[in-house]
């Protein structure tokens, strides 16, 4: 009975705090006069969450405590990092409190997936609305500096401020249907949800122009295809997408103006910028581990020591340079075994889908760093903890 009356407001109060750090840590995270709204969303939210368990003597899962044990050690490291340490740590704080939110809301039922699903189209929705209405803060490369006006608009970046976060925020709604398809369609999640999904999807695409968000689209895709599709129509219609592409690759990569499709054009040809800075990034990430072997050069270490600027786009190179030995055995297990445990229950195909896009942004991204790639990480704890429909605490 005493649970039952909690249940509606906190639940109506968790909505808020999610809604708060979707709009605010998410959506507008470039605007400098609201950002910070967001760390306190997420702080409120994950104390909620915490405080719900309690009062229902919910026991939290170990794969939560080993993830927060993972920031503790980063938050820590920041001391001996030539990195500005409050800001780096309040950065961890904020995306530790934001990640578990989402992921102990969904766990202790005070969200359902339909309103989680609605609430990460938030920061695509308004990010739509500021390219609809011709608004762009320009603040593309990691140190914070303009791009070029005209390039602006070519690579878009709303009020988040940053094109490829843009890509990654705006992402989170396919991800999400393609992960936990099979619990939407129990809360009978309407059609038209899975078509704004699809509408923001394309939308991030052609306004980014990241080409990690045609892979990554991609690859959940071809998951949500999975679990919609008897097996023989999906092998049908994997072999045709296959050949359909490599066929027209040709004609789109010279005819098309996208400014993703430039990009992997310069990519191909080997004088992509980025690329090249990344390559320069996986041989100096490897000297900056050998000389901080265990603990690492702390919390964002890597761009200092190494002299780069910038982190180091691959999550196990920024690990081991910043984080050592320690933060590896802290990170890489946990996740070992969370994969471990989504084969068991959800077979080799979906499991396989879903590594393909891990590995993809272990090689691309430092996932533990970025804010949408965190909820991510939590999204494959939960799956991992799910048991026939159920959750349990192994």
């Amino acid at each position: 009975m005493n649970h039952s009356r909690l249940l509606m407001p906190y639940s109506t109060v968790m909505l808020l705090f999610i809604a708060g750090y979707m709009t605010f840590g998410l959506g507008l995270s470039a605007i400098e006069s609201v950002k910070k709204l967001g760390i306190v969303f997420s702080i409120a939210g994950l104390l909620l969450c915490l405080h719900t368990a309690h009062v229902r003597n919910h026991k939290i899962p170990n794969a939560f405590k080993l993830f927060i044990l993972f920031y503790v050690y980063l938050v820590i490291s920041s001391i001996w990092s030539p990195a500005p340490a409050l800001m780096n740590s309040r950065g961890m704080v904020s995306i530790l409190c934001a990640s578990l939110m989402v992921g102990l809301s969904l766990h202790l039922k005070l969200i359902s997936y339909r309103t989680m699903l609605l609430l990460l189209m938030i920061p695509g929705t308004l990010n739509f609305i500021a390219y609809f209405l011709g608004i762009n803060i320009i603040l593309e490369r990691h140190d914070g500096s303009e791009a070029a006006i005209e390039q602006a608009w070519k690579r878009f970046s709303g009020f988040i401020g940053q094109p490829n976060a843009f890509a990654t925020r705006g992402l989170l709604p396919l991800i999400f249907i393609a992960a936990f398809f099979k619990e939407l369609k129990k809360e009978q999640t309407p059609a038209s949800l899975y078509s704004l999904a699809l509408f923001l999807t394309v939308f991030v695409i052609i306004a980014s122009g990241s080409k990690k968000s045609v892979v990554i689209s991609a690859i959940f895709l071809l998951l949500l295809a999975y679990q919609v599709l008897s097996s023989k129509v999906f092998l049908s219609v994997l072999v045709g997408a296959v050949i359909l592409s490599l066929s027209s690759m040709s004609v789109f990569l010279h005819t098309s103006e996208l400014e993703v499709v430039a990009r992997f054009q310069l990519m191909i040809s080997g004088d992509d910028d980025s690329t090249i800075e990344r390559l320069l990034m996986m041989e100096l990430a490897p000297l900056v581990f050998l000389d901080n072997f265990i603990l690492g050069a702390g919390l964002n270490g890597f761009a200092y020591v190494s002299g780069i600027g910038a982190y180091a786009h691959n999550n196990a190179l920024e690990l081991a340079a910043s984080g050592g030995l320690i933060g590896l055995f802290l990170y890489y297990p946990l996740f070992i075994i969370c994969f471990f445990q989504i084969y068991k229950q959800f077979g080799a195909v979906y499991t396989g889908i879903f590594l393909a896009f891990y590995i993809f942004s272990e090689l691309t991204s430092v996932m533990y760093m970025d804010r949408a790639y965190s909820i991510i990480l939590i999204m494959v704890i939960l799956l991992a903890i799910t048991k026939g429909g159920e959750q349990h605490g192994h």
